[in-house]
């Protein structure tokens, strides 16, 4: 079960840096994606638990992204930045300038990333409990209130809740425990056997919840029908070669507007357009097939609700009227 270490006075905040979180179209257990969720605030999580969220938030699998555009919005020291997940890593780019485009980051390389204020990322810092922490001053602009630490086991399923805590009007105290001498070894009795019961008992229901709430895999996607001066490619090798080549996340500069071109390897797309801070005007998915022209037989891509989608080179498409750039 995931805990959090929670204090209110000056004494009991973390040393390390912190990182105020809100969530955009996703609910607090991870579980339900789609505009009807309503935005959360989390507040300050110090640095262990906001790595936790980065992994669980970038391995929402592809099949809930269909549902909605899940996104967090982070403050750190070097700013607020908008975070979108994609393919076990994230895209990030400033949360109030639309003309900057996404980069992608690994998730064990953002938190120092955001906690710093040059180009270079800072090596992660360790962290402490909260409870454990002396008396220290945050330097941390957006540490504005005390931090949490989180502390999820490693076989735990990929939702679960996020805890939220609140301050306590009284310190719970803290009682001390007796122990029995070393040369008298205690009997495994009763409670021995309901501790076993219990973990056998979370052991199933980690089970099953992974069954039910875990990754779904893939199947491959019916092809976008063809119209009749447009051949499919026949060739498995070049089919092949086509993939490899073109397949991955695409973004169009600042001029052409924030947009955003996902080509996956399953035979779908989704494309977004992205407004004015974290709005989204346009968001369309559906399915995409490589195809010959009859003429020059040069290779495209043919995308429902789209159109022809123009290969330019290895790292460029010409969609919608815009120039995408592979996103590094």
């Amino acid at each position: 079960m995931a805990t959090v270490s929670y204090s209110n006075s000056p004494s009991g905040r973390a040393s390390g840096p912190t990182f105020r979180v809100s969530t955009r179209e996703i609910s607090l257990d991870f579980s339900n994606v789609g505009p009807a969720e309503s935005p959360n605030e989390l507040g300050a999580l110090n640095e262990t638990a906001f790595r936790d969220l980065l992994r669980r938030f970038a391995s929402i699998p592809s099949v809930k992204l269909l549902d909605g555009d899940p996104q967090l919005v982070v403050s750190a020291k070097r700013g607020r930045y908008l975070l979108v997940p994609s393919g076990g890593q994230l895209l990030v780019r400033p949360a109030n300038d639309t003309q900057q485009p996404f980069v992608k980051f690994a998730v064990e390389n953002l938190p120092g990333y955001l906690d710093s204020t040059d180009q270079q990322p800072q090596a992660p810092s360790s962290t402490k409990p909260v409870a454990a922490a002396t008396s220290s001053t945050s330097t941390n602009p957006a540490a504005e209130g005390p931090a949490r630490d989180l502390v999820i086991p490693d076989g735990a399923p990929i939702y679960g809740n996020i805890p939220v805590s609140r301050p306590s009007a009284t310190p719970t105290p803290v009682q001390a425990t007796a122990t029995a001498p070393a040369s008298k070894a205690q009997p495994v009795g009763r409670r021995g056997m309901v501790y076993g019961a219990l973990v056998l008992l979370v052991l199933a229901l980690a089970g099953v919840g992974w069954i039910f709430y875990g990754p779904v895999p893939e199947g491959p996607a019916a092809p976008a029908r063809l119209p009749s001066d447009f051949d499919a490619v026949s060739s498995a090798e070049l089919l092949a070669s086509l993939k490899k080549r073109y397949v991955g996340t695409y973004a169009t500069s600042g001029d052409a507007g924030e947009r955003l071109l996902e080509l996956r390897p399953n035979g779908t797309f989704h494309y977004q357009e992205f407004g004015a801070g974290v709005a989204t005007t346009a968001n369309r998915r559906g399915t995409y097939t490589f195809a010959l022209r009859h003429d020059t037989k040069a290779p495209l891509i043919r995308a429902s609700g789209i159109g022809t989608i123009e290969l330019r080179d290895d790292k460029n498409l010409l969609c919608e009227g815009a120039i995408f750039s592979r996103v590094p």
